[in-house]
């Protein structure tokens, strides 16, 4: 039997080990779990899995961004280097734009009193 897939289960009914052709899965937490010496973290936001972490540790990590589609099947889509550069460019852009909200009675004060001034 070496294609066989066994599976080992905690006392809580929670999955801890998957075999599958001798290689052995282990799950220690539902955020981790490890294939050898490769270790895969999930990170999830109010119960959903929005990413994933391949070689946790490494220099060759991968980062998936997980979605759901509108038929409830999960998608990943790989994070490279320039597309989190670009994510980080968008982020700052976003925190700025919201700075710009948070104050915008006092910018439009401000400005208001600035036109005043060169009338």
């Amino acid at each position: 039997m070496v294609n066989a897939t066994t599976y080992l289960y905690d006392t809580n009914e929670q999955r801890v080990q998957k075999t599958v052709g001798g290689k052995v899965t282990r799950y220690p937490s539902q955020n981790y779990e490890t294939l050898g010496t490769s270790t895969t973290k999930h990170i999830y936001a109010n119960g959903t899995l929005v990413s994933t972490v391949e070689g946790v540790g490494s220099t060759s990590a991968s980062i998936f961004h997980n979605h759901q589609d509108h038929l409830g099947s999960t998608a990943r889509h790989v994070l490279t280097r320039n597309k989190m550069k670009k994510l980080q460019h968008l982020l700052e852009l976003f925190h700025f734009v919201a700075e710009i909200v948070r104050n915008w009675n006092q910018i439009r004060e401000d400005m208001t009193n600035m036109s005043n001034v060169f009338k």
